[in-house]
């Protein structure tokens, strides 16, 4: 009787921005950037991380294939969930294609062999 719960980037609000999203925080005395370019055509965000302590900098680099919601939905129901909830944030705003986050609650609905 649970459910499913996935917390993804909203890969519909990095469309608006494809060509770079910029962040930097302080965590203690460090200094940490990102970079993150978005590519339309295969769906892959980049990030660039720069993590600078004290003189040192260090650099790392993921990227991550995003999916829209009608593909995650599609996923999910091929394996017998179906999403019953849908938010844009951690503070259950809902869910539109100009929120960072896509968190899907999804229960079991049948079984699949």
């Amino acid at each position: 009787n649970g459910a499913f719960i996935l917390d993804l980037a909203n890969r519909d609000f990095l469309i608006q921005y494809p060509l770079a999203l910029r962040n930097w925080w302080k965590r203690g005395e460090d200094f940490i950037l990102e970079e993150t370019k978005f590519d339309t055509a295969t769906s892959v965000a980049t990030t660039k991380n720069v993590l600078i302590t004290g003189n040192a900098v260090k650099e790392s680099q993921f990227r991550v294939r995003l999916y829209s919601f009608h593909e995650i939905a599609g996923c999910l129901n091929e394996v017998g969930f179906e999403i019953e909830r849908a938010y844009g944030g951690y503070g259950a705003e809902p869910f539109t294609p100009t929120r960072h986050r896509m968190i899907l609650v999804a229960p079991k609905t049948a079984a699949v062999f």
